[in-house]
């Protein structure tokens, strides 16, 4: 009888040190690496936005809230950029921006920049995209790299002149995808542009005249959302190698400090944005407070994956947060810009846990002809705004008069960020009146000086 009691301890301890790896984090590389993955972005998506995020008002995200039960969920990531094209191609590369010379919605990814996707393809992913952004489906923005197969085939935009395709219109083709290609080792990214204007056709949030545009466009991406996952659930896809990531390029404005739109604002509510993973084989749920950024997570998916990332790139591994072991990232500082858009001046944030500086230079006739800007904050013919985002998470207070130390220290963190990048020299952006219209309908205000 005396060692019965032995044998039970001896069970429970191997048990427990089972359950400890599994939920720490991958226990066996080829059994817990992910081989299916889903990369979901919208476009648009203010965090506080959705009910995860605190947005009580409406019933507005029910599949998503939901679906963030199982999942880590980030509660301070913040996106690289204010608008798409440079946010996306910084999160799919892990470069900054003006690190590629990325600095407006025409100029996309050079060649030489690996892709997320090009990297699993390499690896022997069945790769494809599913979008509705036209301007992430033209072959010369770079971001059709890698991927075996790009949806739509065609285009059929809202508007003449927009970017904007309606999600709906592609879902047919992931469906048909997934039937094809389910049982393949896949990476796939989706993104959805529902929540940017104009108005999707089809929508039937928009009879609600309570609703705001807004709240109709993202409820209805949540009605995507769970049309998607119920497809996954129905495939048997939500096993330990199936990672899913759910997050957005950029937030919105309406309002919020005297600004609409996105484009060039670098508040929070624009640069701050939803950012969800869930994993079966990491620890789970759980919320993190500690500020990430996108940057994190290509290093995160490749990470679970078991793939390198090249030399050069950025961004932190969150692996050892979702798995318990750290509570926040060791680089404490991160650095969102918006280059030469309306009138030739640029906008910087660097912040840290607890502090937010941004930065405004002043306007530069220099445009894009001599590449990236020197001026990082080093002089005072610009204006600054400081934070403290713990205290005051709107940005309502700007504390630069009262803490010149605090200022002091992080325009020099942010001319140490500059002289650790290269940046590359591009041609100024010329467009004609056609180009301007477009722009304008978008909501977009280009300047004058960007006529030809």
């Amino acid at each position: 009888m005396q060692g019965r009691p032995l044998l039970i301890f001896a069970a429970a301890v191997l048990m427990a040190a089972v359950m400890a790896t599994v939920m720490s984090g991958p226990a066996e590389p080829d059994r817990w690496r992910p081989k299916r993955i889903v990369l979901f972005s919208v476009d648009t998506l203010r965090a506080d936005g959705l009910g995860v995020y605190g947005f009580d008002e409406l019933d507005i995200s029910p599949s998503i809230d939901r679906w963030a039960e199982d999942a880590v969920v980030f509660d301070r990531a913040t996106a690289p950029a204010p608008w798409t094209v440079p946010s996306l191609a910084s999160f799919l590369t892990g470069r900054f921006p003006g690190e590629m010379g990325v600095y407006t919605n025409e100029t996309g990814i050079p060649e030489g920049w690996a892709t997320l996707a090009e990297l699993f393809q390499e690896a022997g992913y069945t790769t494809a995209s599913f979008g509705s952004h036209s301007l992430l489906l033209e072959e010369e923005m770079g971001f059709r790299r890698g991927f075996d197969e790009v949806y739509p085939a065609e285009v059929g935009l809202i508007l003449e002149g927009e970017h904007k395709i309606p999600f709906a219109d592609v879902e047919p083709d992931l469906e048909q995808w997934l039937e094809k290609h389910g049982s393949e080792r896949f990476f796939i990214w989706i993104h959805n542009m529902d929540p940017h204007s104009p108005k999707t056709p089809g929508n039937p949030y928009f009879a609600n005249e309570d609703w705001h545009r807004y709240d109709a466009e993202v409820r209805w991406v949540d009605d995507s959302f769970d049309r998607i996952d119920r497809l996954l659930t129905q495939a048997g896809f939500w096993g330990d190698d199936f990672l899913f990531v759910f997050t957005a390029d950029h937030g919105e404005a309406f309002g919020d400090h005297g600004l609409m739109g996105h484009q060039d604002v670098m508040y929070d509510e624009v640069l701050r944005v939803p950012l969800l993973i869930r994993y079966s084989a990491m620890k789970q749920p759980m919320r993190v407070a500690a500020p990430v950024d996108l940057l994190d997570v290509r290093r995160t998916i490749l990470d679970l994956a078991g793939l390198s990332e090249p030399p050069g790139t950025h961004g932190e591994s969150l692996v050892p947060i979702m798995a318990g072991e750290r509570r926040e990232r060791e680089r404490a500082l991160s650095v969102q810009a918006r280059h030469y858009f309306e009138d030739g001046h640029h906008e910087y944030v660097i912040r840290d846990r607890v502090w937010k500086l941004i930065v405004r230079t002043p306007p530069s006739e220099d445009r894009l002809g001599n590449g990236f800007p020197t001026w990082m904050g080093d002089r005072d013919d610009g204006t600054f705004e400081l934070y403290n985002l713990i205290e005051d998470p709107g940005e309502r207070t700007n504390l630069v008069a009262s803490h010149p130390e605090v200022v002091s220290y992080l325009r020099n963190a942010l001319g140490d960020w500059n002289a650790t990048i290269e940046h590359p020299k591009r041609e100024a952006p010329r467009l004609d009146e056609e180009d301007k219209a477009i722009l304008r309908r978008l909501g977009y205000q280009p300047s004058e000086e960007e006529a030809p």
